[in-house]
């Protein structure tokens, strides 16, 4: 049964900027990011026809930019990815080296905002049949001002409600009063878990919520899987990753319950 609750929190909806992006652009708002972002796709659906089609095009434009050579995609939506130069010229080679996912380009940050959004399109309703559905959450979401107390609980770490400012505990509430399983992903082996889930229940869909490097591969990588998958970006990619330390998040739940809901 789907858990209530009726805590009310206190939340941080301040503009924020990170490492490579902000959807938040010059505004104080996300709405105008997912409205663009949006209106870009329905835009692109008109001469593409559907979403698969649009879809593969968008994949074959990460390492062919030119397919996409009408569509000046980098002049639309550079807005919110105006300190990726910076970022780039700053990394050493060994940063370079290691994580593939400093490097990542503006373009394509571009192709995973328009495909991360493009894929909830088509798999929203897929993912709320699934048998059983998880949510991935990021560790980065936690109140920084406490301890984060959060315990594993089977499959991974689950949020115990330890702060009215944590966005983790608002989460984990919208999502379980959809009877959706959110679990702040640390340790966590995806594809073996999702071999145990598929066994058990038939079908299983996931939810993420990451920085939109993380969500962009990641979400194609449950498309490998066979898995249907949803998501939605932070709102700047502020982690240990980026910064060498945890900087505060935050995220638009709105757009997280207009996922969930059927």
């Amino acid at each position: 049964m789907a858990k209530t609750y009726n805590i009310k929190y206190e939340l941080t909806t301040i503009p924020l900027y990170g490492k490579t992006y902000s959807l938040f652009s010059d505004s104080d708002t996300t709405k105008d990011y997912f409205k663009h972002v949006n209106n870009t796709l329905d835009s692109m659906l008109t001469e593409f026809g559907s979403n698969e089609v649009l879809l593969n095009i968008l994949f074959k434009s990460h390492k062919k930019p030119s397919i996409l050579k009408n569509y000046d995609i980098l002049n639309e939506f550079k807005k919110y990815t105006i300190a990726t130069k910076e970022h780039l010229k700053s990394i050493t080679i060994f940063q370079y080296l290691k994580d593939k996912r400093l490097r990542i380009s503006e373009h394509l940050q571009h192709l995973y905002m328009l495909e991360t959004s493009l894929m909830n399109r088509m798999n929203k309703e897929k993912f709320l049949i699934c048998n059983y559905k998880l949510a991935l959450l990021p560790h980065c979401l936690h109140d920084l001002s406490r301890e984060c107390k959060s315990k594993i609980n089977g499959i991974e770490y689950t949020c115990s409600h330890c702060s009215k400012k944590c966005y983790v505990a608002a989460i984990t509430d919208i999502l379980e009063e959809h009877n959706i399983h959110p679990y702040i992903w640390r340790e966590m082996s995806l594809k073996k878990q999702l071999k145990i889930l598929f066994k058990k229940y038939g079908s299983v869909g996931v939810l993420g919520i990451a920085c939109i490097p993380e969500l962009g591969a990641g979400m194609w990588r449950c498309t490998k899987y066979g898995v249907p998958v949803v998501g939605v970006p932070l709102n700047a990619n502020r982690c240990l990753r980026w910064y060498g330390e945890f900087r505060e998040n935050n995220v638009d739940l709105d757009v997280l319950r207009e996922l969930v809901n059927n």
